[in-house]
């Protein structure tokens, strides 16, 4: 159960991330986390179009993580003495 509700908070609050194509090119910045249903604005400076998108990336690792845990914890827990 812990596992099911942290995977359900993670994709609730997901990691962002802030695109910039510039000139230059494309620079992509990581930001913290904020609510999916109120994800951060979009921007722009310097000519420059700033988006932000979820960081799907992140958002997997955290998954695997808690994955993982948690059956690594089903394992442990259920060993008998």
């Amino acid at each position: 159960m812990v596992g099911l509700a942290l995977t359900c908070v993670v994709g609730l609050f997901p990691p962002w991330e802030r695109r910039a194509r510039m000139e230059s090119g494309l620079v992509v910045i990581q930001e913290g986390h904020a609510p999916i249903f109120r994800p951060p604005e979009p921007f722009s400076i310097d000519s420059a179009i700033v988006t932000h998108n979820v960081a799907f990336g992140r958002l997997f690792i955290y998954w695997t993580i808690i994955i993982l845990g948690t059956g690594a914890a089903v394992v442990v827990l259920r060993r008998e003495p």
